[in-house]
């Protein structure tokens, strides 16, 4: 058999293409798009917070007095940005354990046709 010639496919298996289209779909695809935004989004949000909360700690440390209000409004702004770094964290960890339980069920000539 030459090398540019593919080997039949057993019957049964699917094809990488077969298992592309079951498993990555255009719902899947759509899907996987609006994660992907998502994600984009949720990352200049963060981008956003970092330079307001870098910003509002340099006003505070410049403050010559010590002012209590001040220090808790700074504090929860702290606080709000843990905490949506945390769901950001959650759901990416997520969107991963999908996307890599899909691969796992990859035929195996998958990696060799994606070569």
């Amino acid at each position: 058999m030459s090398v540019n010639q593919e080997e039949p496919p057993s019957p049964g298996a699917r094809s990488p293409l077969s298992y592309w289209r079951e498993n990555f779909g255009s719902d899947a695809v759509r899907l996987s798009q609006s994660n992907i935004e998502s994600i984009r989004a949720a990352k200049e949000r963060s981008v956003a917070a970092k330079k307001r909360l870098g910003a509002a700690t340099k006003e505070f440390r410049q403050s010559n007095s010590v002012d209590l209000a001040a220090f808790r409004t700074l504090l929860k702004a702290y606080q709000a940005e843990i905490d949506a770094l945390s769901t950001r964290c959650k759901e990416s960890d997520a969107m991963y354990i999908s996307l890599s339980g899909a691969v796992a069920g990859a035929p195996p000539d998958m990696e060799a046709a994606l070569e």
